[in-house]
């Protein structure tokens, strides 16, 4: 009998109108095999006309919604003898990954959003804007994607229960294989209304409107002296002036750059952000 859990189900669901496959134990070519079958509406299949002697192995295998499937019994010995085939995603052959979404406590979420992206996500990412994919969890919590390169994805994951935000950033890494995932959402506090001003100013303390001014978290990111992947960035005003707005609590490394004719000016600073604490404005001396 064929029968699958392809959804999830508590209960088997039989397999009718699929083809099965045997051939021998021992046999090195699964193309090339003894007999095949179609299942009838219940999932039952029977083979006849095998010698009493051989030890055979029953396949099945389909390819559903670009996702492969895939059966095999376990070596049979004649005669009477009956065997019970269950369907599932073929764990080699394909590339994909497969989540299930919790929260904290293991509850599964059901309608959660999962983004995967090809390159890193920012901090004030919210949403699956610039995705290559967007996945809704189902009632069990799962989400899946297959045709896969091998390669790193960054994966954003929210829900919003009772207008409060619960969100995870992960990395994965694909290879050949089905991963399997976990995520777990974690609520987020309030943002707080921690800001930093910054003043941008030469060596003769001359404001310096039109700069660039970048936040960074990590210090390797910030070590390479441009603002490509940059948590936040501004312009400054007429004035030489730029605030930050709305900062979650931490360390951030400042990075300001200027372009004047053929000469680049830039200054690097860090500077601690604190709950509800007032900061005088950060003067950025660009040489």
């Amino acid at each position: 009998m064929l029968t699958d859990t392809l959804t999830q189900r508590v209960i088997k669901k039989p397999l009718g109108k699929k083809t099965v496959t045997v051939n021998f134990s021992d046999a090195t070519d699964n193309t090339n095999f003894l007999h095949s079958t179609v299942t009838d509406d219940n999932g039952y299949f029977k083979f006849e006309q095998l010698s009493d002697k051989g030890k055979y192995i029953v396949y099945y295998s389909e390819t559903v919604d670009n996702k492969l499937y895939s059966a095999t019994s376990e070596v049979i010995s004649l005669p009477n003898e009956s065997t019970d085939l269950v369907a599932t995603l073929a764990s080699n052959n394909q590339f994909g990954v497969i989540f299930d979404i919790s929260d904290e406590d293991g509850q599964r979420l059901g309608n959660a959003d999962v983004c995967i992206f090809t390159t890193s996500i920012p901090l004030t990412k919210n949403g699956c804007d610039g995705s290559s994919f967007s996945l809704k969890s189902d009632a069990n919590g799962n989400a899946s994607q297959f045709n896969l390169s091998e390669r790193h994805y960054y994966i954003f994951s929210k829900i919003v229960i009772n207008g409060n935000d619960y969100i995870s950033r992960d990395t994965i890494k694909i290879g050949n294989g089905i991963l399997k995932k976990h995520i777990s959402l974690k609520a987020i506090p309030p943002v707080s209304s921690n800001n930093l001003a910054i003043v941008a100013i030469d060596v003769n303390a001359n404001v310096l409107a039109n700069a660039t001014i970048c936040l960074f978290t990590s210090k390797a990111l910030f070590a390479r002296d441009t603002c490509e992947a940059s948590n936040y960035s501004l312009v400054t005003d007429s004035g030489g002036k730029g605030s930050f707005t709305n900062l979650l609590p931490g360390k951030y490394y400042v990075l300001g750059t200027l372009y004047l004719k053929n000469f680049r000016l830039m200054a690097k600073d860090e500077v601690n952000i604190e709950n509800n604490k007032t900061k005088d404005p950060l003067p950025l001396v660009l040489k």
